[in-house]
C-alpha cells in the first residue's frame, strides 16, 4: 500500500463506526486461495463495512479520468 491508498484509508479508519479491510480479494469463482490458482479475482484497495446504515463500500483509489476497466469486472 502506497502513501496515497494509506490516507484515504486512515480517513475511513478514523470513524470508529465503519469497519475497514485494506486489499480486499474479491473472488468471482469459488476456491481456496484465488492467488494459486486460476479464476476472476482481484484486490480492492478497500471494503468498507458501515453497520449503523447496514452497507458495504468497496473502494477503489485511481488516478484514472475514466472508469474503464473498472466497469468491466465480475
Amino acid at each position: 500500500m502506497d502513501f496515497f491508498e494509506s490516507v484515504p484509508i486512515g480517513y475511513l479508519r478514523a470513524d470508529r463506526t465503519l469497519f475497514v479491510n485494506s486489499e480486499y480479494c474479491l473472488q468471482c469463482d469459488p476456491g481456496d486461495n484465488p492467488d494459486n490458482q486460476k479464476g476472476r479475482h482481484w484486490y480492492v484497495d478497500a471494503m468498507v463495512v458501515d453497520f449503523k446504515k447496514c452497507h458495504v463500500f468497496l473502494c477503489e483509489f485511481s488516478y484514472a479520468k475514466g472508469l474503464g476497466s473498472m466497469l468491466t469486472g465480475c
